[in-house]
């Protein structure tokens, strides 16, 4: 009888209660991450084009310093730079707009963080638990194993 109990109380297993809780937090920070990613590339991306429209209209005051043209061709130039800096404008506001998405996504992976951080706590803090009462089952148990064996004698 002994032996099936000691069998029993080594079969023990952990159960945490909320593990489909931490489930799905975890699942909602892999959620965050991606989002930011997908944030993070949208604005390296908008980065990339006001970086080639600033060099394209830097090129364009480069040329017109050093040719010599036609008031006809200078305003054709100047028009052109015009457009590429009201261009370069609206894509600064574009990227305003992503910088504000980005740092949003930030905030809700940080939330979705700290929400399983604390499930993590919770289920360290009841393995422990679990491992002190097994280990006192444990001890009584041994105990009452000696108990026997010196009242057998």
């Amino acid at each position: 009888m002994l032996v099936r109990y000691w069998v029993l109380l080594m079969a023990k297993k952990f159960n945490f209660r909320l593990q489909t809780l931490l489930n799905l937090r975890s699942e909602q920070v892999k959620s965050a991450k991606d989002a930011l990613n997908l944030a993070l590339r949208d604005r390296y991306i908008q980065e990339n084009i006001i970086n080639s429209l600033v060099e394209k209209k830097n090129i364009q005051l480069q040329q017109r310093q050093v040719e010599t043209t036609k008031a006809i061709q200078m305003q054709a130039v100047w028009d052109y730079i015009s457009a590429l800096e009201r261009e370069i404008l609206t894509e600064k506001k574009k990227l305003a707009e992503l910088i504000k998405i980005e740092n949003n996504c930030r905030k809700k992976l940080n939330l979705a963080l700290k929400e399983e951080k604390v499930l993590l706590k919770l289920r360290e803090k009841k393995i422990q638990e679990h491992m002190q009462i097994v280990q006192r089952e444990e001890t009584n148990f041994l105990d009452e194993i000696g108990t026997q064996i010196y009242l057998r004698k």
